[in-house]
């Protein structure tokens, strides 16, 4: 069964095969600017809201996947953005960047084969940027 997908991955729970994420995080924040205003403490002055950032975890381990494949998969996919759909639905509003991908409690076997790791990624929120064509005369207030 389809949990999600990023791009060219998808994630999936079957009978022989377990490929899903966890540990997800979100974070969401608001720009501003200390100004001074004359007075012992300055005042903020709200910029624009920051891009989101989210970041999950997988658990590899070779009886379901082929592990050092699967992180070179995910490496080569660092600096793309895709959306992140749960079910049916765009996980946030913009498309999501990979921009860091951790690579830890790795086990190896004998012959070197890695057998284990978990892989962090990190994505941040891709905002497209689309000309506006308003011109001058239509953004002034016309309010008199």
């Amino acid at each position: 069964m389809k949990i999600a997908t990023y791009g060219p991955k998808v994630f999936s729970i079957s009978a022989d095969m377990i490929n899903t994420f966890g540990a997800v995080s979100r974070s969401s924040s608001y720009n501003v600017e200390e100004q001074e205003n004359g007075t012992n403490k300055a005042k903020l002055k709200n910029k624009a809201p920051g891009l989101e950032t989210m970041a999950f975890e997988l658990q590899l381990r070779n009886d379901f996947v082929n592990v050092r494949d699967e992180i070179e998969s995910w490496l080569v996919l660092q600096g793309k953005s895709y959306y992140f759909i749960v079910g049916n639905e765009k996980y946030g509003t913009n498309k999501w960047e990979l921009i860091g991908v951790d690579i830890t409690n790795q086990e190896f076997t004998l012959r070197g084969v890695l057998k284990k790791a978990t892989v962090s990624l990190n994505f941040k929120e891709m905002v497209s940027t689309v000309t506006n064509n308003v011109t001058a005369k239509q953004t002034r207030n016309t309010k008199r």
